[in-house]
């Protein structure tokens, strides 16, 4: 694997875990919110449900971030592959 197709899967695995984390704390969320549960020690339920609903949204925007980062990865990956094939096609050039 090359030093390109290594931070394209790192980039990759971290959106992956940012989308997980997402999911986690919406469902954590949503558990809060149901009426049987009880908020933790310490934490009004509206505390505990504005807490997982910002911790929601920051995964979110983690999740985004990481994305927009893997398209920008591979728009430079694409732009690097369009040069080298112009850099042969011009060496390939009759003279």
């Amino acid at each position: 694997m090359n030093q390109q197709e290594s931070a394209s899967s790192l980039v990759a695995d971290y959106a992956k875990s940012a989308l997980i984390e997402t999911d986690n704390q919406i469902m954590k969320a949503a558990y809060l919110v149901d009426a049987q549960s009880d908020p933790p020690d310490g934490m009004t339920r509206a505390d505990a449900i504005a807490s997982a609903a910002a911790t929601a949204a920051l995964a979110q925007a983690h999740s985004l971030s990481a994305l927009v980062r893997l398209q920008a990865h591979r728009m430079v990956e694409e732009e690097q592959f369009r040069y080298q094939v112009l850099q042969i096609l011009a060496q390939l050039r009759p003279k």
